[in-house]
């Protein structure tokens, strides 16, 4: 069957401010979805569930969000020549994560293409410094570093993945990473 009349129309969800719709409670019809333009919430209804007791499906900027409030690493894209940026922001949140695609110095190191540049600080309102950031070398040669007898005394720790490739990283660097992330949770005494 072939239409040569094709008209197109616009879709509009059913949207407002999210005090709207708490305000009113509606009861979504069964599949019909909500929108709160304001917090960018966006829900589905059931047909029977009121507004407020619905679940939030999640948006990108509600993760977002949620992912710097927790202060987790956020990729925010590739740094170097031809990346996403070619030097560090001065104004970032703890979490930010780039990855090198351009040897270069960064924050006062010198790192190589792969690896990882991550704040360790907020700077909302810039005026950044190389402190707050700390580098994971993702791509160190295995040859360059001394060999590891003991590796309960050592400044490296070897990383496996299931495809069974090896890195090594900096404890150091490693240790002050995930301290920041989880609030200082998780710390790596050695063995």
């Amino acid at each position: 069957m072939s239409c040569n009349n094709k008209q197109y129309s616009a879709i509009q969800l059913r949207r407002g401010l999210n005090s709207e719709f708490e305000l009113s409670n509606i009861v979504l019809a069964s599949g019909e979805p909500g929108f709160a333009t304001d917090e960018y919430i966006f829900k589905i209804g059931d047909g029977v569930t009121p507004w407020n007791n619905l679940d939030s499906l999640a948006t990108l900027s509600y993760v977002d969000n949620l992912l710097s409030v927790n202060d987790a690493m956020i990729f925010k894209g590739t740094l170097g020549i031809g990346g996403t940026i070619s030097s560090l922001p001065s104004i970032y949140e703890t979490g930010w994560t780039y990855k090198v695609t351009t040897a270069d110095t960064y924050a006062g190191n010198v790192c190589e293409v792969g690896d990882l540049v991550i704040a360790i600080a907020d700077r909302p309102s810039g005026g950044g410094n190389d402190a707050d950031w700390v580098v994971a070398q993702t791509n160190l040669d295995l040859q360059t570093l001394p060999a590891i007898a003991d590796p309960c005394d050592t400044e490296y720790i070897l990383i496996q993945n299931s495809s069974r490739d090896t890195r090594v990283i900096s404890i150091s660097n490693l240790a002050q990473a995930i301290s920041v992330i989880d609030g200082g949770g998780v710390i790596y005494n050695g063995c």
